[in-house]
């Protein structure tokens, strides 16, 4: 993000308009807050929509040129889409602690048997 904040500066000094963004709730509540505070204070006259939804959601809006650019998790595939690594998130497996889940790793976490239930 802050790659495209300085990519904008390089083409104006004086930014303006408006610039519509996709992204994922847990991005919009946790990322973009200082990063849009940035914005405002080195851009007073650009406007920026934000509009949550899912990855493929906002690939669609993007490609439709509904949206400006999306910050979504990969994988992205799409037509004409210029894709490129922001940051690096680390996801991790949660459950109860009466949950029984030796011997499970993140290969498995994401096998399921032909029951519905997991495999490890």
């Amino acid at each position: 993000m802050e790659e495209t904040i300085r990519a904008v500066s390089a083409l104006s000094h004086e930014v303006s308009g408006t610039v519509t963004l996709g992204t994922g709730a847990t991005a919009c509540i946790h990322l973009l807050p200082p990063l849009l505070q940035q914005l405002r204070s080195d851009y007073p006259l650009l406007s920026v929509g934000v509009t949550t939804g899912n990855t493929r959601d906002i690939v669609r809006a993007v490609e439709e040129n509904r949206l400006d650019m999306g910050l979504v998790t990969l994988p992205v595939a799409g037509r004409a889409l210029n894709v490129m690594p922001v940051i690096q998130e680390e996801f991790v497996f949660i459950a109860s602690q009466q949950a029984d889940f030796a011997g499970l790793t993140p290969e498995r976490a994401f096998h399921r048997a032909g029951n519905g239930a997991w495999q490890y």
